[in-house]
């Protein structure tokens, strides 16, 4: 064999740069020239585009969205932690047929979801022919509006900040808990320990909820709650409007940068530990609310009578406890 030969194929070696100047190239020509278009159309009549973007319109648009996504960013962090919670760290009954079951909605399109509510509480609905027919007047009127899009948005991405409440509890060290189980009661531990703990994945969840749902178009559009999104939609295929829907979408993008923004800069060194313990977590485990095996069940998940057993007071826990805190500060030294 030539030696020349081989030592010249083992110095060789693949050079990603040009492959990834040539992937960057086309991407920012599919969809920067698009945008710079945009733009350049924009421009082109300064005084009536701002004119659109200082109309009263534009304000309650603004106003609408915003409030829209805030509430349900709000609601579905409130329930994603609780159920995260109680899903994580306790041993209900047929807990894995639970988060399958509170998992399924993110599976949705959610104008599926809001199809289905619509069969539920419509005006000729499950709940009119149950209770009558004023209560199916009263709740179809209430379904379409604001209200509707709360509940069938909520149930859409609640999930979210649930499987984001589950990695966060999966990756505090069982030490910690096992020594506040020797002094503290399972609610102040939750309160006092876990929820700081796991916070930035909870506003997490909730930020990537907030720019999902301003972002939305088919539940407000069904539920006719006028936000951004639709306005877009419409100056675009009813009026044909460009420079219209350009102005209109704006302050939709504002808000999503903002929202990226924050993640950027503000989150995401706060939430490096999802991201290292999920590594550890197979897909399908964090799908059902399974824990690996090296993962003991009376380690990761406790019910509120494990802080008051015997074993939760035994000195070999507390060793346990006060040598892993100290091998973690030698580590950081």
């Amino acid at each position: 064999m030539d030696g020349s030969r081989l030592s010249t194929t083992r110095q060789s070696a693949w050079k990603p740069a040009p492959w990834l100047a040539s992937a960057l190239l086309v991407v920012l020509l599919a969809g920067g020239v698009p945008v710079i278009w945009l733009g350049i159309v924009v421009l082109g009549d300064l005084p009536g585009s701002a004119g659109t973007l200082l109309s009263a319109r534009t304000a309650t648009l603004l106003t609408n969205t915003i409030r829209l996504g805030v509430v349900v960013a709000v609601l579905v962090g409130g329930l994603g932690t609780v159920l995260g919670v109680l899903v994580a760290k306790t041993d209900i009954v047929a807990r894995r047929a639970l988060v399958i079951l509170l998992t399924f909605p993110l599976f949705l399109p959610p104008y599926i979801l809001a199809l289905g509510w619509f069969t539920v509480l419509g005006r000729q609905g499950f709940a009119a022919t149950l209770l009558g027919p004023y209560v199916g007047i009263a709740t179809s009127g209430a379904f379409f509006g604001f209200e509707g899009a709360v509940l069938v948005l909520t149930v859409a991405y609640m999930p979210i900040v649930l499987h984001l409440v589950k990695v966060g509890l999966a990756s505090i060290d069982p030490a910690i808990e096992e020594a506040a189980c020797i002094r503290f009661r399972w609610p102040r531990i939750i309160w006092r320990i876990h929820l700081p703990l796991i916070a930035p994945a909870i506003i997490l969840g909730m930020l990537l909820t907030f720019v999902l749902v301003i972002g939305e178009f088919g539940v407000p559009a069904y539920l006719r709650y006028p936000v951004f999104s639709g306005a877009v939609f419409t100056q675009f295929a009813a009026f044909l409007d460009i420079k219209a829907a350009v102005v209109t979408a704006i302050p939709l993008a504002a808000l999503v940068l903002g929202g990226v923004a924050i993640e950027r800069y503000w989150l995401r060194a706060k939430v490096h530990f999802l991201a290292r313990r999920a590594r550890f977590l197979p897909l399908h485990l964090l799908a059902i609310g399974g824990s690996p095996r090296a993962w003991r069940a009376g380690r990761t998940r406790w019910s509120p009578s494990h802080c008051h057993s015997s074993a939760w007071y035994s000195k070999p826990a507390v060793a346990r406890a006060m040598s892993r805190r100290s091998e973690e500060r030698e580590t950081a030294s």
